[in-house]
């Protein structure tokens, strides 16, 4: 039997209000999937030598919510300034970004947190050698709130 809930939380939260450093990554003639791969593995070096810090990428941008120094990784273009939410490749770093930002900020004791997920390490039930648990799926989108859709 499954069981579901599903919840909205509506953040009045301008893009101008999140401090935000970003950075670009030299971009050689590849095709946008090869793009992804290779800031991604860019991204995963950053996080071992940053342990704990919310970095994310989308494309060709990489973003963290602190400055990120690498002395064995070479960025370009550091930027201090406010995500454009028309922008899609912007929007969707930030939304990589806060989605990271959750994961990191969950008790590491209590769950494991990664790819959208909340998971309890023990689980609520044991029946039959099968461990049951419960977890939290999460999804971050950031877009344009109109003064009317929340009430202001």
């Amino acid at each position: 039997m499954s069981s579901y809930f599903f919840s909205e939380w509506l953040l009045d939260t301008r893009t101008e209000e999140i401090p935000f450093h970003w950075y670009t990554v030299p971009l050689k003639n590849l095709g946008e999937a090869e793009v992804e791969a290779e800031t991604a593995t860019i991204v995963r070096q950053l996080r071992r030598n940053h342990p704990g810090w919310a970095i994310a990428s989308a494309g060709h941008l990489i973003g963290a919510f602190q400055p990120v120094a690498s002395d064995e990784i070479q960025l370009q273009g550091e930027q201090k300034r406010d995500i454009n939410p028309s922008i899609p490749l912007e929007r969707r770093l930030l939304e990589r970004l806060l989605s990271r930002s959750f994961e990191l900020s969950q008790n590491r004791a209590d769950y494991r947190a990664s790819y959208g997920k909340v998971i309890p390490r023990k689980p609520t039930q044991v029946v039959g050698g099968i461990e049951i648990r419960r977890y939290l799926q999460f999804d971050m989108n950031v877009g344009r709130i109109w003064p009317n859709h929340c009430g202001l």
